[in-house]
């Protein structure tokens, strides 16, 4: 054992100043290792769970991705995997990286080995968390590590990547339609269990288990059943009442409501679970993360409502209007949030009213277009005026920002419906620093000129289209 840790150190541990062609040799060694007891996997397990040295297990672990795709030992494997972590929890437990890298041997299990092989693999995982006799520090870390693995099942199987290849879609497409079938509703009790008792308990642990459980919901949420992830909505509503969890569970909410569906089914979803009641108890007091959370939601809400009004044509006519009421009561709401909220809290706004102002164009006018775009003109005034003294939480938004605000005059003057509107607004604007010049500060001086200067630009390039083709 000494000596193999000697040379596992030589491989893999940074701190080890090597040559080259020393790591070239040990390599070697180690591979004809792995080589020489490919067929004999208790022996990787067992440095798993008797190694002091972490860089072993790290070694360890990573041999048994090698071996993975040697299928006449898996059942093998999955049996040794279980027992590892029942019979030697600290030995995987107790280092976050080794945790990880050996819930990733799961889900890289699962990648191959599922379901056709080994089909209740999720079961076998849910049911650590039931493992009597442990203590409850020990159970806390089992409850942690089987949320990682959920995680990194996220990651390496679900979430898009631009290295995958059309078999790695495939594949992930086939995972998750047996989970939808056999496992997800398992998956969702437990994730609600520990949400609802990281929420009751209110101990340190057990929040950050709540939390960790509203992440993988969060991710779960865009390709799980419907049916699955209301069954978790009354206590994500309940944890919207608490700080702790607020934004997390905001985000779970963000994700329901960009789950795609048929517009009827996304309306009735809405309607039956007060989606929009949650609009009305933003409060300014609240933590940066939930409202930023909740104006993404405003903004979600509101292209959607504003779709409904303006382009599903299939919807019935008071399907529509009422999406049009309930459009313009979002987008006053949002202008309300515009002027007082943080700038970097919301950009999420900006995309909304860009939608809205475009929405003159493609579509003929309707009642939703009653909305006065001289309010939306006011508040990009006033927030003109404090992108220098309200200061994101970077220059980079900041800028980012500035850029955004400029997309919407810029988008306003594209519309012919709104350009008189503008030009009067500015016009206004202009006779007002004309009469009362001293009563302006110097920064509202500067933006009435830029306001100016941006319509000035705006007609030169339509005399210069013009002649273009007289």
């Amino acid at each position: 054992m000494e000596e193999l840790q000697k040379l596992i150190q030589t491989l893999v541990n940074p701190q080890e100043n090597y040559s080259n062609e020393t790591k070239l040799q040990t390599k070697l060694l180690c591979d004809k290792i792995i080589s020489d007891n490919a067929h004999n996997l208790e022996f990787f397990f067992r440095l798993i769970q008797t190694a002091t040295d972490p860089y072993v297990k790290f070694w360890s672990i990573s041999a048994l991705y090698q071996l993975i795709h040697t299928s006449s030992l898996s059942q093998n494997m999955y049996t040794l995997y279980f027992n590892t972590i029942i019979n030697y929890p600290s030995a995987v437990l107790t280092n976050t990286y080794i945790e990880t890298k050996y819930g990733l041997l799961f889900v890289l299990l699962i990648k191959t080995h599922y379901p056709s092989l080994w089909p209740n693999a999720f079961n076998k995982l849910l049911e650590l968390t039931h493992i009597k006799d442990q203590n409850i520090d020990m159970k806390v870390k089992i409850v942690g590590f089987v949320l990682t693995v959920l995680l990194e099942f996220d990651r390496e199987i679900v979430e898009f990547n631009d290295n995958k290849t059309q078999e790695d879609f495939k594949k992930s497409k086939e995972i998750k339609e047996q989970m939808k079938k056999t496992d997800i509703a398992n998956i969702c009790y437990f994730l609600k269990e520990v949400i609802i008792s990281g929420h009751i308990l209110n101990s340190s642990s057990g929040e950050q288990l709540a939390i960790k459980a509203l992440n993988v919901l969060e991710v779960f949420i865009p390709w799980i059943n419907i049916e699955s992830t209301l069954s978790l909505f009354p206590e994500l509503i309940k944890l919207l009442e608490n700080e702790v969890f607020q934004a997390n569970s905001m985000r779970c909410v963000n994700a329901l409501v960009s789950k795609g569906m048929e517009p009827l089914v996304k309306l009735e979803l809405i309607e039956k679970n007060h989606i929009l009641d949650l609009l009305s108890k933003v409060s300014p007091n609240a933590t940066e993360d939930y409202l930023k959370e909740i104006t993404s939601l405003m903004s979600k809400l509101g292209l959607f409502y504003l779709e409904c009004a303006t382009s599903h044509k299939e919807l019935p006519p008071e399907i529509k209007a009422n999406s049009q009421s309930i459009f313009f009561n979002i987008i006053q709401l949002a202008y309300q949030c515009f002027q007082t909220f943080p700038l970097d809290l919301t950009l999420s706004l900006i995309q909304l009213f860009n939608h809205y102002i475009s929405s003159f164009r493609y579509t003929e006018y309707l009642e939703v277009h009653k909305i006065s775009i001289d309010r939306l003109i006011e508040i990009l005034i006033i927030r003109m005026q404090h992108t220098d003294t309200i200061i994101p939480s970077t220059e980079i938004t900041t800028q980012i920002y500035k850029k955004e605000i400029n997309s919407i005059i810029i988008n306003i003057l594209s519309i012919p419906l709104l350009q008189q509107q503008f030009i009067l607004f500015v016009s206004k604007l202009i006779t007002s620093l004309q009469t009362q010049y001293t009563q302006f500060t110097l920064t509202q001086k500067i933006i009435i000129l830029y306001l100016f200067i941006k319509l000035g630009e705006h007609i030169k390039g339509i005399l210069f289209f013009q002649s273009r083709f007289k």
